[in-house]
């Protein structure tokens, strides 16, 4: 199946290198139509991003662009006065104004926890990726969520500018975005129902470790499945996922984990999971690659 969709994207050098969200442009997209604000269209090209930030760098073959002035998101006070620029709805260059409602609110993206401002300009799909900018013109936010509803009004979000400017440095110098909390594995999400009631559960297994990753020297084991992390319930991927963005590099948590002691087959799921033993293991978050 082929889609398309329509989003909005921030030029910050002269030769048309693009700062826009991943959820508008990732490494699976196959063509990016660029069109600027004066009607011209280009090419463009997928450079890098990350999934879980929600940045994707882009380019486009021009060098005589004009580049944005980035601001200090830290220096923003609540009530400040901003204009958000992007492409609602797919209908082309659209300017809203508002306040910043709020300066660091916690709101879930993609299954991903993300602290971000909150502003009160009207945001509609299409203009994620778009900026939002400071009275003086200098951008302060890559829009990237809005909650929507009969009962919401006016609760639109975008990452701080200190926060996209790190993530393009990062991508730029590293290839990846540094200081995160990774635990360097790759897990597989299993579904099982209980009988006679057919209630459907899942459970968090391991099957791939990283050997460069946080995990790597802890004792996890390929097969574990995961349960707590500091004695709280894994009870989803988005779970864990959420769990990890309020780590760090450096810091250390208990894992408690469940290791399997018997072969699973077509019919002994119950069994297989009842006999597991129960272990806690510790982990310190390092910084690695994930993408190497």
């Amino acid at each position: 199946y082929t889609t398309a969709g329509a989003g909005s994207g921030v030029i910050y050098t002269t030769d048309g290198y693009i700062v826009t969200n991943y959820h508008v442009v990732g490494a699976d997209t196959k063509t990016i139509s660029v069109t600027l604000y004066n009607g011209e269209v280009y090419e463009g090209r997928y450079i890098y991003g990350d999934e879980y930030m929600d940045v994707s760098i882009i380019k486009i073959d021009k060098n005589d662009c004009t580049p944005v002035t980035f601001g200090d998101s830290d220096a923003v006070v609540l009530g400040d006065e901003v204009i958000a620029i992007g492409n609602p709805l797919g209908y082309g260059l659209s300017v809203t104004d508002g306040i910043v409602s709020a300066l660091a609110r916690d709101v879930t993206v993609e299954n991903t926890t993300m602290t971000l401002m909150q502003t009160s300009a009207a945001i509609n799909s299409g203009n994620s990726g778009g900026g939002l900018f400071n009275a003086k013109g200098e951008l302060i936010g890559l829009v990237n969520a809005k909650i929507g509803g009969v009962s919401v009004e006016g609760m639109g979000f975008a990452i701080p500018s200190s926060t996209v400017v790190k993530c393009i440095n990062d991508l730029k110098n590293y290839g990846y975005i540094t200081g995160e909390a990774r635990l360097g594995v790759t897990v597989q999400t299993k579904q099982y129902q209980t009988w006679p009631y057919l209630e459907t559960y899942s459970y968090i297994q391991v099957v791939e470790i990283n050997e460069n990753g946080s995990a790597a020297k802890s004792g996890l084991q390929v097969g574990d499945i995961l349960q707590k992390i500091n004695g709280t319930e894994i009870t989803s991927f988005a779970t864990l996922s959420q769990m990890l963005t309020k780590y760090e590099v450096g810091d250390t948590v208990t894992l408690t984990i469940r290791r399997p002691t018997i072969e699973l087959t077509s019919n002994n799921l119950s069994e297989y999971l009842n006999s597991c033993e129960e272990l806690e293991i510790t982990i310190t978050f390092v910084e690695f690659n994930p993408n190497a």
